[in-house]
């Protein structure tokens, strides 16, 4: 997963930053510097992400 996924992941589900961060654990600046691409986003996002997907249906 890129940046670009990332964000176009949230943006689908209609959701801040800062609403992701809430639902991740960690802070809206982690979620912002994963989509800017300042810092690698870790290998457990996708299966998290797949988490939500499912929580959210």
């Amino acid at each position: 997963m890129d940046q670009l996924a990332l964000k176009a992941w949230r943006q689908r589900h209609r959701l801040t930053q800062r609403q992701l961060a809430a639902f991740l654990g960690v802070t809206p600046m982690c979620v912002a510097f994963w989509e800017w691409g300042k810092r690698r986003i870790p290998p457990f996002l996708p299966l998290a992400l797949e988490a939500l997907d499912t929580r959210f249906k």
